[in-house]
């Protein structure tokens, strides 16, 4: 009995173990089942999303990166458990054990690469937190570099598959990590720094992320301690590592205070704090690391010496001052400066957080935040609504075929209209065609006429001419003997008539042989008086005939100059404009003096105001209402011009440009009011403006031209009548009452 108990035994353990294992293998296969069917039923969904969600950097990008950020963080918490199992720590670290083993630089890689995977959570649990809360554009801007960010994770994967073959070991680069952790730092620098983070995820991940390093920090430390001569004990370098060392394990202190104070349940109690802590927590992580990589490059180096010689003082600070160089860059001071104020920094910042933790200060304060609606959410919304507005656009479409429908019916209609137009423009055509002929005929018979009435002028002008001639002759003529008669006039003194009236009759006879009846002085001298007095009278008659020929000839001279000077060219006179009254800025002087530039504007402003009255008159007869009638209710009108609101808009242009035009009206008219009264306009250099009284005397409402009074019977009283006649009316009455 005592020999097959243990026989049982082992029987049952491998029983169990076997049917722990063929439990196991169904539950994979049953996973593996659903895994296929999950991604067979997303193949199927897919085929029904359009070719837009589908396509390169669209929506299914956006999604396939939210699945990607959760699956970097899985694996690579797989590949840290996984290495640290592996890879465990050692009871001690001694130079035999460093020397004679692997089992120190294995553990030194293990706590390196679970630094950077730690990194590397925190990063990508930064982008899953901005990812939740940002907005819908920033959503898809970061969607849309998927594919690079995708590129990324063939690194963690050919970490993953060393481990699997059991060939991860402390000889593998991780220049690979390094560089992806680099690139999700600066993507998320550039486009998620000013979204807000899961402060409870960061806290946690920050220090997973300071402990992890802390481990590689004290491991490297301690080797090269170990690898320093026994006799720089008391060196720089060594002070430096024992400072360092120091530095280190109050960070691990910190972060084990932070953790503790860490609530259990970060859903229903989360840690809250400012911009300033996240800041500061991202530089901590980022001194750390530096140092990290300063101190594994620094112990890297320190590998190929001989163990039984060991550093000097003055071979550790070259060695320091070539990592700080590679590792620092621009910041480097030192390895004693930097590393020690890296540290400094490290330890006063995170010891502030652990304090203020301790202290209450980040816990929850019991107010609900309301948390913003993810952006896949809202995008998924919007993609909804954008179909059921595609439903409603289908819709639309198809009341918009019906009016098209009616559209072309009422085409068709203005088409009929318009051939019947054309056969009447036609009609009209062939008409006018014959009128043009018949008014080319008149045209010819009115030219006939013309030159047959030119002729016949030519003729009178002619006759006038030679008429005028022999009155100017028998002008002369008259002129000639009346300056003769003048001279007998003269001649005849008074002495010579009496004289004649003392003379006897034979001396009157012989002095007279033609006149034999006269016989006496007394019967000369009344003939002679009685001649004289005809010949006064004949010359006045020759003197009025005289002057009427001379008034016709200036008359008919006249007429044919002001002929002759009507059909001359226009004479063209340059003239110096100033002022800045005309259209490009200036008013001639001359112009503005003279009577015939102001009649001209006056008639021009006369004309433009009777336009102005009829497109006013126009404006308020012929308003028009929008025919509503033809169109269905609730349908918007096809084109833009028969709707009410185009309607509205032109009718309140009209009136606006009405107004304009009054406007302009009113000052054309002032302008030539003042300048028609005499001191109503005040000259200047530039321009010239009406004078205050004259602007008062405009503004008023009428102006007293005349009186008229009208007798009445005595029986009526008098009354007043007040009469408003424009220029044109006013004209016209003073002429019929002076008529």
């Amino acid at each position: 009995m005592a020999v097959t108990a243990p026989a049982e035994m082992f029987d049952f353990k491998v029983k169990f173990a076997e049917t722990r294992a063929h439990a196991k293998a169904i539950e994979m296969e049953l996973r593996r089942m659903e895994a296929l069917q999950a991604k067979q039923h997303i193949n199927y969904l897919c085929t029904f999303m359009p070719d837009v969600f589908m396509s390169r950097f669209g929506d299914h990008d956006s999604i396939l990166l939210l699945l990607l950020l959760p699956r970097l963080s899985w694996k690579a918490e797989i590949l840290r458990t996984q290495i640290r199992e592996k890879y465990p720590a050692p009871e001690e670290i001694t130079k035999d054990v460093i020397f004679t083993s692997h089992t120190v630089e294995q553990y030194s890689f293990a706590c390196r690469i679970s630094h950077l995977l730690t990194s590397l959570q925190t990063i990508v649990h930064q982008y899953d937190s901005a990812l939740r809360c940002c907005s819908v554009e920033m959503f898809l801007q970061v969607g849309t570099m998927f594919s690079d960010l995708a590129v990324q994770e063939k690194a963690i994967d050919f970490y993953i598959d060393l481990l699997r073959k059991d060939q991860l070991d402390e000889n593998i680069p991780l220049e690979t990590l390094e560089k992806m952790l680099q690139y999700f730092n600066n993507v998320y620098t550039q486009h998620l720094s000013e979204t807000n983070v899961d402060c409870t995820v960061l806290m946690s991940d920050t220090s997973k992320q300071l402990n992890t390093a802390c481990d590689s920090i004290a491991t490297e430390l301690k080797k090269l301690q170990i690898f320093m001569q026994a006799s720089e004990e008391k060196t720089e370098m060594a002070e430096l590592l024992c400072d360092l060392l120091a530095y280190n394990e109050e960070i691990q202190q910190s972060t084990k205070k932070i953790r503790r104070r860490m609530p259990q349940d970060g859903a229903k109690s989360p840690v809250s704090f400012s911009k300033e802590v996240q800041s500061k927590l991202f530089q901590c992580n980022f001194e750390v690391a530096r140092v990290v990589k300063t101190l594994w490059e620094i112990s890297h180096a320190s590998t190929h010496t001989d163990p039984k010689v060991g550093f000097s003082n003055q071979k550790l600070k070259e060695l320091a001052h070539l990592a700080t160089d590679h590792i620092y860059g621009k910041d480097d001071s030192g390895p004693l400066d930097c590393l020690r104020q890296s540290l400094i920094f490290a330890k006063t910042e995170i010891s502030k957080v652990a304090n203020a933790m301790q202290e209450g200060e980040y816990d929850f304060d019991g107010t609900d935040e309301i948390k913003p609606q993810s952006p896949l959410v809202l995008r998924a919304l919007a993609i909804k609504a954008e179909v059921k507005n595609v439903e409603n656009l289908k819709l639309k479409l198809e009341a918009k075929e019906l009016d098209v429908m009616e559209l072309k019916k009422a085409l068709k209609m203005k088409m009929d209209e318009f051939s019947e137009l054309h056969v009447r423009k036609d009609m009209v055509e062939k008409k006018l065609e014959v009128l043009s002929k018949e008014q080319d005929d008149r045209l010819e018979k009115l030219q006939r006429k013309l030159d047959e009435t030119t002729l016949l002028l030519r003729k009178k002008e002619k006759e006038f001419e030679e008429t005028m001639d022999h009155l100017q002759a028998d002008i002369d003529a008259l002129e000639s003997e009346r300056g003769e008669l003048k001279e007998k006039v003269k001649a005849m003194s008074k002495k010579a008539l009496i004289e004649g009236l003392t003379k006897s009759s034979g001396f009157t006879s012989l002095s007279s042989p033609s006149s034999p009846t006269q016989s006496s002085p007394s019967a000369q001298s009344f003939a002679s008086g009685k001649e004289s007095v005809l010949l006064i009278q004949q010359v006045n008659d020759l003197r009025i005939a005289l002057r009427n020929l001379q008034n016709e000839n200036i008359r008919l001279k006249s007429k044919m100059m002001t002929k002759s000077m009507a059909n001359l060219p226009q004479l063209k006179i340059c003239k110096k404009p100033t002022g800045t009254s005309s259209s490009t800025g200036f008013v001639n002087v001359v112009d503005s003096s003279s009577s015939e530039g102001i009649d001209n504007k006056l008639a021009t402003t006369y004309r433009q105001s009777t336009d102005l009255l009829n497109d006013i008159f126009k404006f308020g007869i012929g308003m028009k209402v929008v025919d509503i009638t033809k169109r269905r209710p609730g349908t918007e009108p096809v084109i833009e011009k028969s709707s009410p609101g185009y309607h509205l808009i032109s009718t309140t242009a009209n009136l606006q440009q009405l107004n304009q035009r009054v406007e302009m009206m009113k000052n054309d008219m002032s302008c030539i009011l003042a300048k028609h009264h005499r001191g109503g306009k005040v000259g200047s250099t530039f321009s010239e403006f009406p004078t205050p009284e004259c602007t008062k005397m405009l503004l008023e409402m009428g102006q007293l031209v005349s009186k008229i009074k009208i007798p009445v019977t005595k029986n009526e009283s008098p009354k007043t009548y007040c009469i408003e006649l424009n220029e044109t009316e006013l004209r016209s009455l003073h002429y019929s009452i002076i008529n």
